[in-house]
């Protein structure tokens, strides 16, 4: 998901293949299903996003948890670590204590020939 003014970095994006974006606007660990720009789930083409606002500042709780969000929490600071490999990747959010929420899993990254330009 995205505001209005992310429109069009999203289509790029969405546009060029990308298959991982990683937000750090709000203040708190949020993963998403891979989706299209208008924020319907896409497993085919759409990237999966990652917010990781979780290094420092208050921690805020969600409001609205929006559609297609696999994960979220304000519970712990912590950091996400990717590994990215050819066509693969996987991730891991690492809280500051053990016995905090934590967030991990894989997934295929999007084949694709190279777009026609915009």
């Amino acid at each position: 998901p995205g505001s209005p003014r992310m429109k069009n970095i999203l289509e790029t994006l969405y546009h060029f293949g990308v298959t991982v974006v990683l937000n750090g606007h709000a203040h708190n660990y949020e993963r998403f299903a891979p989706q299209n720009p208008a924020g319907n789930r896409d497993l085919s083409r759409g990237f999966r996003q990652f917010v990781v606002g979780t290094g420092g500042v208050p921690l805020r709780p969600l409001k609205i948890r929006q559609p297609n969000s696999e994960f979220f929490q304000a519970e712990a600071y912590g950091v996400l670590r990717l590994e990215l490999y050819p066509h693969d990747y996987s991730w891991q959010f690492i809280p500051v204590k053990e016995d905090q929420p934590s967030d991990r899993g894989t997934g295929t990254c999007i084949a694709h020939k190279r777009p026609h330009p915009l």
